[in-house]
């Protein structure tokens, strides 16, 4: 039995939660599998009985879910990096005997400490407040519990290379391998669309901060002076000032994965401005649709695409805008599509990703 632990989580398409989501998905009818969530949204609870068919334990109580965890006698339980679930992961460990934990690292606890290119400014109250309280805090006072915890799981997993790096030289943990998250390609596909399309799609970020909204201010000018339509979603702050200067442009909110598929598909190329993207789904998704990617060569956007390839890598500010002004201005350049689709159902499926976190955690999933 393998259990993915969630808490605080509200949505199937949370960041933190969809690797979980799609690993389950690959399991399916080879090992048993379950969820255990703790403070979860009800939306998250009713996906995964409705749509992933696999057993779940919710409770907004501590103890009550650790007494129903005891009930499904797992033997590895899987969860992510933030600090409070990372504890909540290791007080399983001392409450069941025979059982293995693994961190799967997302997150980097209190990274954004040291990080000086987040723009706060289009954050929502709280997370800024929580952003400009971590920055008067030393790093190693703030990280301290967190690399205390992660010591004590029995698999520490990075989401990619760039992860690993900064576990290593920055927290002083090891890894014990790099699984990279999942994506669906059943969902994210090409989808028949008119090849004469002239829309680009261009991602906002979380809510994380790691949009510059002056430079997404100067890409959305550059699309629409090349007189192409330009598809927005993600930071709905962002999105809300595009808006205001722009109202040509069309925002997509709470968009389902299949609609974002068919926006991908349709559009010449996707544009993701983040500079701290530990892995980033968003450029992966839309290479699954066959549609090259322009993004910063750095951290994981850099890692998982192949400039020329799979899209174009950016080395700066400058270089972004003159390659996102040389694609718009020779629209028959483009990459293959076959040959994306093909580089992500080989490195970032989730059969990929699944014989990687099998070898890691050395098991065996056989059907």
């Amino acid at each position: 039995m393998i259990v993915f632990l969630i808490a605080g989580q509200k949505k199937q398409y949370e960041g933190v939660v969809r690797p979980f989501c799609n690993f389950a998905k690959g399991l399916y009818g080879k090992t048993e599998t379950s969820f255990a969530l703790l403070n979860c949204g009800h939306e998250l609870v009713m996906y995964l009985k409705e749509n992933l068919g696999v057993s779940v334990v919710a409770s907004d109580n501590h103890n009550q879910l650790v007494t129903e965890l005891a009930e499904l006698k797992p033997k590895i339980v899987i969860g992510d990096d933030d600090l409070s679930r990372l504890r909540l992961l290791n007080a399983v460990k001392r409450g069941f005997k025979n059982v293995k934990v693994v961190a799967y690292v997302q997150i980097l606890y209190g990274s954004h400490a040291i990080c000086r290119n987040f723009d706060l400014g289009f954050l929502p109250l709280r997370e800024k407040m929580l952003f400009y309280l971590c920055r008067f805090l030393p790093f190693l006072t703030l990280t301290r519990h967190y690399t205390t915890e992660l010591n004590r799981c029995d698999f520490v997993i990075a989401n990619s290379k760039s992860t690993a790096t900064f576990l290593q030289t920055l927290y002083g943990t090891d890894v014990h391998g790099i699984v990279y998250p999942p994506v669906d390609t059943e969902v994210f596909k090409p989808i028949l669309s008119n090849k004469d399309s002239k829309e680009v799609v261009l991602y906002l970020g979380s809510h994380a901060g790691d949009t510059p909204a002056s430079f997404t201010e100067a890409i959305v000018k550059n699309v629409l002076r090349s007189h192409y339509t330009v598809n927005i979603f993600g930071n709905t702050n962002i999105a809300s000032a595009i808006k205001s200067k722009h109202p040509e442009v069309i925002y997509h909110r709470n968009l389902e994965d299949k609609e974002l598929a068919k926006l991908y598909s349709r559009s010449i190329f996707t544009i993701c401005p983040q500079r701290w993207e530990t892995f980033g789904y968003v450029p992966i998704e839309s290479m699954t649709c066959g549609t090259p990617v322009l993004v910063f060569d750095c951290m994981g956007s850099g890692e998982t695409g192949i400039n020329g390839k799979t899209g174009w890598l950016a080395t700066n500010n400058q270089k972004f805008l003159e390659m996102l002004d040389f694609v718009l201005e020779n629209k028959e350049i483009q990459p293959d599509r076959d040959f994306i689709r093909k580089h992500v159902e080989e490195n970032f499926s989730i059969n990929a990703s699944l014989k990687k976190l099998e070898k890691v955690l050395r098991i065996t999933v056989d059907g």
